[in-house]
């Protein structure tokens, strides 16, 4: 089993998850479902292209994938431990582009964006009501790994990945001598197996059970692969 077999498993195995829980996830009628499926399709679109890349020798937007990656993750965990989060959090992010849109200052001749602030106050206001909703809180991403769980993972490989998205010296620096590209593709393929966990967890699939014994088994077999991911280190194409 090498590394690539097991990338190509894990996130087929998300994939037909996904397919399951499609019928779960439509409609506004199911706002948690929506949510969590939505979350969890960007980890499979995202995760497919990284894994692309990584076969051929590309990893530069490793770190800037696996961050979106992570806080889709985040969103998904937190969804099983706080039945509210997921109108919360839509909540929190429309009144949030709500506030800075309206602030935003175009030209003469610029983009009428009036419509747009109003709808996403009149959706926010929406799922307050139809929710009953109080919180104000505004759902950053540590509070939010907070609520899932996994603040571990925020201060860890959450808070250094995140050196690789800004354009500093020392993530430059990084990105030339390939360094973390082991732990981005570890996290990357983590992220996917811990995805299809909670999938299972949270909308209604065929076989729950075995879909949640089979995360157990990519995790492991994860997690004794851990020294192959070491030689990944420093590799970068010319």
């Amino acid at each position: 089993m090498t590394i690539a077999d097991l990338a190509k498993d894990s996130l087929s195995f998300l994939i037909l998850l996904l397919q399951e829980a499609y019928e779960d996830s439509k409609g506004n009628e199911n706002v948690r479902s929506a949510f969590i499926y939505r979350h969890a399709r960007n980890i499979a679109d995202i995760a497919d292209d990284m894994f692309f890349l990584y076969d051929h020798g590309r990893y530069t937007l490793s770190g800037l994938g696996l961050r979106s990656m992570l806080e889709s993750q985040f969103c998904i965990a937190a969804s099983l431990h706080r039945k509210d989060f997921p109108a919360e959090k839509i909540i929190a992010e429309c009144e949030k582009w709500a506030g800075r849109l309206g602030k935003t200052v175009f030209p003469l001749g610029g983009a009428d964006i009036t419509d747009t602030v109003s709808g996403l106050s009149e959706l926010a206001a929406k799922l307050r009501a139809d929710f009953s909703i109080v919180s104000k809180k505004p759902w950053n991403t540590f509070e939010v790994a907070q609520a899932a769980k996994l603040e571990q993972i925020y201060n860890s490989e959450y808070a250094y990945l995140c050196n690789f998205v800004h354009s500093n010296t020392s993530a430059i620096m990084s990105q030339e001598s390939g360094i973390g590209v082991g732990l981005a593709v570890q996290v990357a393929m983590g992220t996917v197996i811990g995805t299809a966990g909670y999938i299972a967890m949270t909308l209604q699939t065929k076989t729950p059970q075995e879909h949640v014994d089979k995360a157990s088994k990519l995790l492991q077999r994860l997690l004794e692969m851990d020294k192959a991911f070491d030689h990944l280190e420093g590799k970068r194409k010319a």
